[in-house]
């Protein structure tokens, strides 16, 4: 049965070990087809992805996250660093912003990500709740204004401010993928 496939598949691989690795099935997967999402700290995850080799995405979903970069590569375990609140609860300083809008350039020049023209023709698609405690949502907004500075077309960039959840009582979406149904207590 399909199941017992799946099983014994899943057991073969778990048994793999780096002296005896267990070849996994090919994926008949067209790169120049693929998209690249993430939540919270994946949409973080996805925009990092997304501009670092932009050749090989049509777009990104972005959810409840912030733009490319805004770190500016200072990493630390702490959100008492005053870049970590930019990026985190904002609002992203213009001088942050430029910062990072030159910083992509620059990486692009050098080569150390892709030309930033691979982006011009990728679809954005940004959505984040206007009640988000984790990542404001004028944090999520700048993810828009960056793409846009990168040239591509705004008829390519989708900015979904999420104000209703469909919640019973109207509530704002937090920090969330949005769905077309309501969930309470969600595991």
């Amino acid at each position: 049965s399909t199941l017992f496939a799946i099983s014994s598949a899943n057991a073969a691989i778990f048994d793999s070990t780096p002296e005896n690795p267990v070849p996994l099935p090919e994926f008949r997967v067209d790169l120049k087809q693929t998209s690249v999402s993430g939540v919270s700290s994946g949409a973080y995850f996805a925009a990092q992805f997304h501009v670092a080799w932009s050749r090989y995405f049509v777009g990104a979903g972005i959810f409840s996250g912030g733009p490319w970069g805004c770190s500016l590569d200072n990493y630390v375990v702490s959100r008492d660093i005053p870049y970590m609140d930019q990026c985190m609860q904002g609002p992203i300083s213009n001088q942050r912003f430029n910062a990072v809008v030159q910083r992509a350039h620059t990486k692009s020049a050098a080569g150390t990500i892709d030309p930033i023209e691979e982006l011009q023709n990728d679809k954005i698609f940004v959505s984040y709740g206007t009640a988000d405690k984790t990542v404001s949502s004028s944090v999520s907004e700048r993810i828009i204004d960056f793409y846009a500075e990168l040239g591509v077309p705004s008829d390519n960039l989708a900015d979904i401010s999420v104000t209703n959840n469909m919640a019973p009582d109207g509530a704002p979406m937090g920090h969330a993928i949005p769905t077309d149904s309501f969930v309470t207590n969600a595991v």
